[in-house]
């Protein structure tokens, strides 16, 4: 199977199963530990919010998610003032809609537009996103436009025990003026414990405009509690500049071809480490595919030498509804997809491949969008040949039962003439 690498891109993990903000143990120097300082509705220029001037006093730096209707007044020279103290921008969509009731053209729009206009306006290319309203990090559809747009983090709200490393579904300790005094702890334990943590503040104002404003000497309660605890600020950009290099792992996907009309079963995945690695070591709970997808673990998971090769893999299942719809949503029908899967061992080593799949519809065993004698000639070769048999074309296996036989040539021709362009 081609081995495809995508340069430059490290994938998601933990995507499912939300959600906290603090995370699996993490180290960018030494013994430190660090918390990362994000900032919706607040460090955004508004003449009432002085959150970025009281972290300047701390030296603090932190992630502003920007809501870009503030451009057309104060916000622009604001961002760029936080640039040059070495915060992050991270976006936080266009128009600040509820992302899960729109359209797929209108969600790609909300999410892509603020990103386009972070990387024209100051020359910076945002890795990380904020949902308004903390809506749409349990939709799929949002998840995966957030995975293609190239999102890394996304920040939602509220503490839930999740040890995530990199997620699009990044829960955090959201700071209110009611209790900001027990929260501000907890955000320290899990700093200790996981190595960083993540905070979620609002309006910083004297008035307390918004249930979950806080007073500035609330907010330099906070802050100073947090330094004197010993934690630094960074950004999600410092943490992934940290992370190390995942281990290149070798996958095969079957069936390939896949039959994106099928949805019974699953795709078998079978997952190779080199030399040195230890497959029984693999986290299956943390293997993604394609950012989004995780195993379906109802199917046993098991070591063996599958392909005769001599090397052992790792075979594991993922629902083939889910894929099938992922490819789908992307708008292919035909000819090849990118499949990411990611992973992680108990020790925390990364792992990672890239492979591409031959992908169809119905019919189209030659997988070039269209069904006609050259499909019909395909299966006309094969036929009379199984997995066990000299011949055996596994595109030809209309119905995947092992055999070309007239089963699959009725397939075919069911279909003749049918055009999936």
């Amino acid at each position: 199977m081609q081995r495809l690498r995508l340069e430059g891109l490290l994938f998601l993990f933990l995507l499912l199963g939300y959600s906290s903000c603090f995370c699996a143990p993490f180290s960018v120097s030494g013994s430190a530990k660090y918390v990362v300082l994000t900032f919706d509705d607040s460090a955004q220029g508004f003449p009432d919010d002085v959150s970025a001037d009281i972290m300047n006093e701390f030296g603090f730096k932190g992630v502003a998610f920007l809501e870009v209707q503030a451009k057309d007044w104060q916000g622009v020279n604001v961002w760029r003032t936080l640039l040059d103290r070495s915060w992050e921008l991270g976006s936080h969509s266009w128009h600040h809609l509820h992302l899960g009731s729109l359209s797929m053209s209108s969600l790609v729009y909300e999410i892509n537009e603020s990103r386009n206009w972070i990387q024209q306006t100051f020359g910076v290319n945002p890795i990380s996103f904020a949902y308004p309203f903390t809506e749409g990090s349990k939709n799929s559809t949002v998840l995966q436009v957030l995975y293609d747009s190239g999102y890394l983090y996304a920040r939602a709200g509220g503490a839930e025990n999740w040890k995530g490393e990199r997620s699009l579904r990044i829960n955090c300790y959201d700071f209110n003026h009611t209790d900001y005094v027990n929260i501000c702890p907890e955000l320290i334990r899990a700093a200790s414990s996981y190595g960083y943590a993540v905070a979620a503040f609002h309006r910083v104002n004297s008035f307390l405009q918004g249930w979950n404003a806080l007073l500035p000497e609330d907010f330099r309660y906070v802050l100073k509690s947090l330094k004197d605890s010993g934690l630094v600020a960074v950004t999600f950009e410092d943490l992934e500049k940290a992370r190390p290099v995942p281990v290149r792992a070798e996958t095969h996907f079957s069936p390939d071809p896949l039959n994106l009309e099928r949805t019974d079963g699953w795709i078998e995945t079978q997952i190779e480490l080199p030399e040195g690695y230890n497959l029984s070591n693999i986290d299956v709970h943390a293997i993604l595919l394609n950012g989004t997808i995780r195993l379906d673990l109802s199917v046993p998971v098991v070591i063996g030498d599958f392909n005769n090769d001599t090397r052992p893999a790792l075979m594991v299942s993922f629902n083939r509804t889910s894929v099938s719809e992922l490819v789908l949503s992307k708008g292919i029908r035909f000819g090849s997809v990118i499949l990411v899967l990611t992973g992680k061992l108990f020790d925390e080593t990364l792992f990672e491949d890239n492979a591409s799949v031959r992908v169809r519809m119905a019919g189209d065993a030659n997988t070039d969008g269209r069904v006609d004698m050259r499909d019909v000639g395909l299966a006309g070769k094969a036929f009379g040949s199984n997995l066990e048999k000299t011949g055996w074309n596994p595109a030809a296996d209309e119905n995947e039962d092992g055999q070309i036989d007239m089963h699959d040539m009725e397939e075919i021709t069911n279909h003749f003439m049918k055009n999936y362009y």
